[in-house]
């Protein structure tokens, strides 16, 4: 039941960015090496989760992962931001929060992997 919960949630957040990414922007990322990892490894996780083949503790490593990256960032927000998404998907039963994709998105992501 949690990992449906998890599969539905990662299907929102994936149309969020969807709905965000598709929004043309003429700037480029303006954030470091980390929230670039980050941000692509965040979209990444959420397509997987979404498709299936990532939920559970598997799933639970791979967010630990763009934390950790995002923790390493000195980009405005992806810090912070990561830390909202991972607390929302993983210790909030899954409430959705789109905090990462919208630090992203703010800091011109548009490298995204959907």
């Amino acid at each position: 039941m949690k990992t449906s919960r998890i599969s539905i949630i990662a299907a929102a957040t994936v149309a969020i960015a969807l709905a965000l990414v598709a929004c043309p922007s003429t700037s480029k990322f303006r954030g470091d090496a980390s929230a670039d990892l980050a941000c692509t490894h965040y979209y990444n996780v959420l397509n997987d989760a979404d498709a299936g083949v990532l939920s559970g503790d598997r799933l639970q490593v791979k967010l630990g992962e763009v934390l950790s990256s995002a923790r390493a960032s000195r980009s405005p927000g992806i810090a912070r931001a990561a830390e909202d998404s991972v607390r929302s998907i993983l210790l909030q039963g899954g409430a959705p929060t789109y905090s990462l994709v919208q630090a992203c998105t703010a800091l011109g992501y548009q490298n995204v992997p959907l």
